[in-house]
């Protein structure tokens, strides 16, 4: 019944935004051109739209009719240029500065924002950030990549001497060399990570959906996809998901399977972890192979973890609004942040599988 309803929700619904001048200089019609925009490529597919406006609406429809008002709609611009006013003080360091110096950033965040400086003069402006496109996978691994690199490129010209490195991390890198010049580039290691962590995916082989990739941005667009162009889609089959870039998106593609009543599954060898693990959660009926390892760990907030802070601290509740929404005790959740730090992982044992319910007697449990 939901799968029909949501078809036709879809296949009908156009948005009609305002477009009255904001103060922070930007339509209401431009800031959800760039939310609406998942993949950051400058258009907007009908899945991609269509996913990322029912979770505008889920998440900012405040009088809960079912729909975003005019004002609803300029009150999520609002918050998205706050948002975005507060990053770029954060990048530039002062709040009065207007532009900042590229060649002053971290050779990563070089690479990231010299596509938003669109008139090339070798600096970012203010109106320039607050106009950038949504940052995709390849911009999050940048991101990912840049913490570690930057204290081992101490001149900043993106490359790695591996002469000047210690034996581990030379043979860590090495790898990395591949026109062997004896340097690990940026850009090397980069398009690496992405040929071995691409974005997740869905192969329909039947009523079954083999899943594999990072959740990100992407995936809610693609999930949607999967729902209305094959409705026969009984099952996603998850073989290496590793976790999520995007808790929201995260949450919000789970909760679309869930409503959808999808199954989920982790047949021999599989391997979830992280957000992973929230995505599978959120079948209907869920069946682990005896041989599948499910990893979990605490969320990183940047500037604490969520085993760091009360309980009563606002981090905490996309997860615990999420959790009873697809009938997971949150207790589940409080052991996830005590199991391991944000940068580590722990692999939970078939006790603690069965549990918390990952493994529920009346599931598609393996024999």
């Amino acid at each position: 019944m939901f799968r029909s309803t949501l078809s036709a929700f879809v296949l009908s619904t156009f948005v009609l935004v305002s477009t009255s001048a904001l103060t922070y200089g930007q339509s209401t019609a431009e800031v959800l051109t760039i939310l609406m925009d998942s993949d950051g490529d400058g258009a907007i597919g009908k899945y991609e739209g269509a996913a990322a406006w029912m979770r505008l609406v889920f998440e900012n429809d405040k009088d809960e009719d079912g729909k975003l008002s005019a004002k609803e709609l300029e009150d999520v611009a609002f918050k998205f240029l706050r948002e975005r006013e507060q990053m770029f003080q954060d990048i530039a360091g002062s709040k009065q500065a207007d532009t900042v110096e590229i060649e002053t950033l971290s050779y990563g965040n070089q690479v990231l924002v010299k596509r938003i400086d669109t008139n090339a003069d070798g600096k970012l402006s203010r109106s320039e950030f607050k106009r950038a496109p949504t940052f995709g996978f390849r911009e999050f691994m940048i991101l990912e990549l840049d913490d570690d690199f930057s204290e081992l490129d101490p001149d900043g010209d993106g490359k790695v001497e591996l002469r000047d490195l210690d034996a581990d991390m030379k043979k860590e890198f090495s790898q990395y060399d591949k026109d062997g010049n004896g340097r690990a580039q940026f850009e090397e290691i980069l398009d690496s990570f992405l040929s071995e962590e691409p974005l997740a995916s869905f192969a329909v082989e039947g009523d079954r959906a083999i899943m594999s990739g990072v959740i990100g941005p992407t995936t809610p667009g693609r999930a949607l996809e999967l729902v209305l162009a094959h409705p026969e889609v009984r099952t996603i089959v998850m073989k290496k998901v590793p976790g999520s870039m995007d808790d929201d998106s995260n949450l919000w593609a789970a909760r679309l399977i869930h409503r959808m009543g999808l199954n989920t599954e982790l047949p021999d060898g599989a391997e979830i972890a992280s957000g992973g693990v929230d995505f599978f959660l959120a079948g209907v009926q869920r069946k682990v192979a005896k041989t599948a390892i499910i990893g979990v760990h605490s969320w990183d907030g940047g500037d604490h973890q969520g085993s760091e802070v009360p309980k009563d601290h606002p981090g905490h509740k996309m997860f615990l609004d999420f959790y009873p929404e697809i009938g997971i005790d949150n207790a589940f959740y409080w052991y996830t942040l005590k199991a391991a730090p944000a940068d580590g992982i722990h692999w939970m044992t078939e006790k603690e599988i069965k549990k918390f319910g990952l493994r529920p007697k009346a599931s598609l449990e393996s024999k």
